[in-house]
């Protein structure tokens, strides 16, 4: 413990000695720990501290090193109201060889105190050098010019240090920057990469729907003008004449289909939707009933569930793909269709919807092809352009889902068509098997 007394200070020279030896090496955070440390030894005293301006009001410092009975101690921030060092930061050198209670009481027994404003080579204040004791502190004139030279000291290194510090906190926004930047670029890059693909894309099954579309309207248009050309050269018999009608009316009905089918593709592309709750019971009938004449002519069977659960969809995209799995299913399944409809809460939130024939099946790579645009596998079978399982694609993936086919590829094993949607869980299904004229 430092004797409370007078303490004959060391000559300036031997202050000076000491202090160079101690801070020449050192810059940064160890150059400050060094000079309060040599400083509070070469004066012997009590505390001794550097500290810097927290704030642009310059009332609150925090010290950079600090020293309390020869030994370096956790840094401090406090506030300058009310002590000696206010006056320092206002820009005064600061010196009470004693009774410093006297002027500022409540200073825990201190008697002495001395601090030097830090200064940056344009004259701003940028914190202060101070040291204080519990004893008298006499100090020679040179003895405060030596300090003094190290508080210039102080101030420079204190000044490099702030400079560091902005030039790193530059750096480190410029890398922020350059880093959003640069992801900003690669998703642009990505989404660009993506428009690509799907121009490609696009222009690839323009390019086949118009060779299938050419095609397909050939046949259809070609039957139109023969029976047309019939009715125009001679006077048919009244049967005659109803299946020229019936004839064209078919084959003007395909080509509606067809162009229905582009149509749907197109609007699928350009319009975005909010996904709603479904009524899929009402969804399903609706699909049946565009198909009534289909699944009488088949004598199809149909298995529904009881209750469905509720999925999140736009529901006249979900019926189009009902109603193009119901189709398919009439189309492919055995001689009397028995078709099975279905849904299954994942556990992934997600309701799996299904179709289920008893015809063929399909082979492994034919079920990867299944829902390509354009592709047809019974072409004694097939009609329209081959869109309908693409666009049902589409249709769920634009609503959130995904599209899918099982098979084992075995006569009368028949295929299993699912998409899924976003669900909210509801009860179980109970599942009945029904005639049509069950339900319509």
């Amino acid at each position: 413990m430092i004797k409370q007394e007078i303490i004959e200070t060391k000559p300036a020279e031997e202050i000076l000695q000491v202090i160079t030896e101690g801070t020449a090496a050192v810059t940064g955070g160890d150059f400050f720990r060094s000079l309060v440390r040599c400083l509070a030894m070469a004066l012997q005293v009590r505390y001794a501290f550097v500290t810097e301006c927290t704030d642009v009001t310059m009332t609150r410092v925090r010290t950079l090193a600090f020293v309390k009975n020869q030994e370096i101690s956790e840094n401090i921030e406090f506030d300058l109201a009310g002590t000696p060092c206010e006056r320092v930061i206002g820009g005064d050198v600061v010196y009470y060889p004693e009774k410093l209670e006297d002027f500022f009481p409540g200073r825990n027994g201190l008697e002495a105190y001395l601090g030097i404003p830090l200064f940056d080579s344009t004259g701003r204040i940028l914190g202060h050098l101070a040291v204080t004791n519990d004893g008298p502190m006499m100090l020679q004139a040179r003895d405060m010019t030596v300090i003094k030279i190290f508080a210039a000291r102080a101030g420079a290194e204190l000044e490099r240090k702030q400079a560091q510090e902005a030039l790193q906190k530059a750096h480190d926004e410029l890398e922020r920057r350059v880093e959003e930047r640069t992801a900003e670029l690669l998703e642009a890059n990505r989404r660009l990469q993506q428009e690509i693909s799907e121009r490609q894309k696009l222009i690839e099954e323009l390019d086949a729907f118009a060779h299938t579309v050419a095609h397909d309207l050939q046949n259809p248009l070609s039957i139109i003008n023969a029976y047309i050309e019939l009715l125009q050269a001679r006077w048919p018999t009244q049967a005659e004449r109803q299946r020229a009608v019936q004839i064209i009316a078919q084959n003007g009905q395909r080509m509606t289909r067809i162009v229905k089918e582009l149509l749907l593709l197109a609007r699928m592309r350009q319009t975005d939707i909010a996904r709603q709750p479904l009524d899929m019971t009402s969804i399903v009938q609706e699909a049946l009933q565009r198909l009534l004449m289909m699944i009488d002519e088949k004598q199809a069977e149909l298995i529904l569930p009881e209750t469905w659960p509720v999925a999140l969809g736009h529901a006249p995209w979900v019926e189009e793909v009902w109603a193009n799995y119901l189709c398919n299913a009439l189309k492919y399944g055995g001689a009397q269709p028995r078709i099975e409809l279905g849904a299954a809460l994942q556990a992934d939130g997600m309701v799996r919807f299904w179709v289920k024939d008893n015809g063929s099946g399909l082979k492994p790579e034919e079920q990867a092809r299944v829902f390509t645009p354009f592709t047809r596998f019974d072409q004694a079978c097939a009609e329209g352009v081959g869109l309908g399982l693409s666009i049902v694609k589409r249709i769920v993936e634009k609503l959130g889902g995904q599209v899918g086919v099982e098979s084992q590829g075995q006569p009368g094993c028949g295929c299993t068509f699912y998409f899924t949607l976003p669900a909210k869980p509801r009860r179980g299904l109970n599942s009945r098997s029904v005639q049509v004229k069950d339900f319509f």
